[in-house]
């Protein structure tokens, strides 16, 4: 029975992300996406933060579940 409670819970532990929506955190110059699994599901939150700033989102690097990105001029 424990074994089974362990594994459901490791199983599970990936669709956490999917639970929760994605959380957007910036400025003119970066955007952070949180709680996404790559980058092509950030694309869309980082275009649109940085769009507010006449900027395009250029990904930087990736952390686990949230990708970074600059906001840079085109």
């Amino acid at each position: 029975m424990r074994m089974l409670i362990i594994a459901s819970l490791l199983l599970t532990a990936g669709c956490a992300a999917r639970l929760f929506p994605a959380g957007v955190s910036g400025n003119e110059t970066f955007v952070t996406v949180t709680n996404v699994w790559n980058s092509a599901d950030a694309l869309p939150y980082a275009t649109k933060h940085c769009a507010q700033y006449g900027r395009v989102a250029q990904m930087k690097h990736t952390e686990g579940y949230s990708v970074v990105f600059d906001c840079v001029k085109p």
